[in-house]
């Protein structure tokens, strides 16, 4: 019974909790305590929609757990989603859905966003009450990307980074001044679309992007070509406004540089922005989801412009109190130790 009511209560009120650990988000509850405390965990795909009822009827196409006697394979759960009455504008023909149940409540995944519903007597039907705007912050990524992360769980080799290394970005030592520090560092080239930007292996899928810096905060650059990309927002990729991370920024960035850099040495490419009113690390967790670390140290004061290094390193050139320029590296221990 204790059982029943811890992981009900998880699921209502804290599954993919979030709090504040090293000036980011440390999830609390992982993508796998939440499927361990699930008692259903299913996938689907929406075969039909009835707009004017807002229910989309979604055919289970994998039960990655589930009780005896509960949904299989080939079930069709209708989905009405009550509110936001906007979110069903996002369920199309096709489009995956993720359903987590336990005794007390269901979570679904749909149209890229957390939801939280109750499954109606019948047994398959799940009435949709709102979003689950704290899940956004922890698991930001899209309805797809959710069904990889959820496979991986399921096979007991989960990926997603849940928390930074014990001593990110802990070393920090000033290598030169003057002149010689400032020859360290190219000087950021003029962008038309925002303030600065970057490539790297940045989306869901770990391919290519352009990631830009704007007054309003970043954004992964839409694409045309073979494969045509969409725009991604900063609340897509961090769960939340950038601009909201550091104090300074609240009325919007004025002026910053972004750069590329394997910041924690995990083989994924992160982002780092500078500015002189304040710095941040966007950690890559794994499709297409970060956090945002805001760093502390001599380093980070003054900060003006920065370069990515060997794995786990990162130079930032800042302007000391004096006025002086300094280079510093920084570094944080592969692995974390």
């Amino acid at each position: 019974m204790k059982k029943i009511l811890l992981s009900g209560l998880v699921l209502a009120g804290l599954l993919w909790g979030a709090g504040r650990a090293w000036g980011l988000f440390e999830v609390k509850v992982t993508l796998s305590d939440s499927y361990r405390l699930s008692h259903t965990v299913v996938v689907g795909t929406v075969e039909g929609t009835d707009v004017e009822k807002r229910v989309a009827d979604v055919k289970l196409t994998e039960v990655c757990k589930a009780p005896e006697g509960g949904w299989a394979v080939g079930d069709v759960v209708k989905v009405q989603i009550s509110e936001p009455e906007v979110l069903f504008k996002g369920v199309t023909k096709g489009a995956a859905v993720v359903i987590l149940r336990d005794a007390r409540a269901v979570l679904v995944h749909v149209a890229d966003r957390w939801t939280i519903g109750a499954v109606l007597p019948s047994g398959k039907v799940v009435r949709v009450n709102g979003l689950k705007e704290d899940s956004q912050a922890t698991f930001p990524g899209t309805t797809a990307s959710l069904v990889e992360a959820m496979a991986e769980v399921k096979a007991g080799k989960s990926t997603i980074l849940n928390a930074p290394p014990a001593k990110f970005l802990s070393g920090q030592e000033k290598i030169a001044e003057g002149e010689k520090a400032e020859a360290l560092f190219t000087k950021p080239a003029a962008v038309k679309a925002g303030l600065a930007e970057t490539t790297g292996k940045f989306d869901e899928k770990g391919r290519e992007r352009k990631m830009v810096l704007t007054k309003e905060g970043v954004k992964l650059a839409a694409e045309e070509g073979k494969e045509k990309l969409a725009e991604v927002d900063d609340v897509r990729m961090l769960g939340s406004k950038l601009i909201g991370h550091v104090t300074e920024w609240k009325e919007g960035i004025k002026e910053g540089v972004i750069v590329t850099s394997d910041a924690n040495g995990d083989g994924r490419d992160d982002a780092v922005i500078v500015s002189s009113t304040g710095a941040v690390v966007l950690l890559n967790r794994g499709f297409g989801g970060y956090f945002v670390f805001v760093p502390t140290g001599e380093a980070f004061k003054g900060a003006l412009n920065a370069k990515g290094g060997e794995k786990g390193e990162l130079m930032v050139l800042r302007k000391n109190g004096e006025g002086k320029m300094e280079a510093w590296k920084v570094t944080t221990p592969v692995g974390g130790q």
